[in-house]
């Protein structure tokens, strides 16, 4: 055998694992970063689809509180010609009729009138506070799962230390040893014949 030869494959075989695990690890390192690049992606388009879908929860319930409204004013319109027109204090005062029971009807009609009013109005706030509450749970789940989708990109990735630098053998020194054996073994054959 060589003198060396086994320090000199020792270190060359050390040369190729040490390279072979950098390389390892930097592949494994770009994956990781691109697994975590793309998740961030997903993350930032699931947080603007979340706003736009908060912003649509909003103008549905602006709409609908605008379209309770509307048909709330309607009802007071129509109540309000009703009342003008086709009240029993109406058709007796158009008749001349202007007693104290005339004054009570009147005042029994425009507080029935006052009542509806109140009815419609409160109808209108509980239709409100309905709507509200469904924006808030609709908030709330999209605000849900904002954070979870945060939570897959919340700790970016760390790379792995890298393997520790091969220990080379001393080639001099093997082959030195190498020497010392194979004289070693002469010298053990020359004290053998004399």
């Amino acid at each position: 055998m060589c003198l060396g030869a086994q320090a000199r494959a020792a270190n060359e075989n050390a040369r190729r694992r040490y390279a072979y695990e950098n390389e390892r690890r930097e592949r494994n390192w770009m994956q990781t970063m691109s697994i975590y690049n793309a998740q961030k992606s997903q993350y930032e388009a699931d947080v603007d689809n979340a706003g736009l879908a908060q912003a649509f929860a909003a103008t549905e319930q602006q709409l609908a509180q605008n379209k309770a409204r509307d048909a709330a004013q309607q009802k007071y319109q129509d109540m309000y010609i009703d009342l003008l027109q086709n009240t029993d204090y109406g058709k007796m005062m158009a008749s001349g009729q202007t007693g104290k029971s005339v004054q009570r009807m009147g005042v029994m009609e425009f507080a029935k009138y006052g009542r509806d009013t109140t009815n419609i109005a409160n109808q209108v706030l509980a239709n409100d506070f309905e709507l509200e509450k469904e924006k808030a749970m609709q908030v709330s789940k999209y605000q849900s799962f904002k954070e979870q989708s945060f939570a897959k990109v919340a700790f970016q990735p760390v790379q792995d230390v890298p393997p520790p630098q091969p220990v080379m053998q001393n080639v001099g020194a093997a082959m030195f040893m190498d020497a010392l054996s194979i004289g070693s073994k002469i010298a053990g054959i020359y004290t053998a014949f004399v």
